[in-house]
């Protein structure tokens, strides 16, 4: 049985896109908007096959109980503020290293993102 259809492609493309990141669990913006109670953290946007334009990716790290952890919420913000300074043309050393240490604590997969 295949299941065609658009959804499914940019599912597929998304997963083979986990490699590339360096986590498992990748989704797509669509899949964020609609379970927005999920733990997860922007990874940015990617060229997918088959798609005009590119597609944002996110992490799906846990449930909602991660979601509402401190450890997850801190990173949360340290990420937010990595990204940002990244948007600006600028890498901030610190919010790396603060990303870096509570990373684990979260999740030990997140090392290799």
């Amino acid at each position: 049985m295949t299941i065609p259809g658009d959804t499914v492609n940019v599912a597929s493309r998304i997963e083979g896109a986990c490699k590339t990141v360096g986590y498992s669990i990748l989704v797509s913006a669509a899949m964020v908007e609609k379970a927005h109670a999920l733990a997860t953290l922007p990874a940015g946007s990617m060229e997918l096959k088959g798609r005009s334009g590119r597609e944002a990716v996110f992490l799906l790290i846990g449930d909602e109980t991660l979601r509402a952890a401190s450890a997850f919420q801190a990173l949360e913000a340290s990420h937010a503020t990595l990204l940002a300074c990244l948007a600006s043309g600028i890498l901030d050393e610190e919010a790396l290293a603060r990303c870096q240490s509570l990373a684990p604590q979260v999740d030990p997969d997140l090392v290799r993102f």
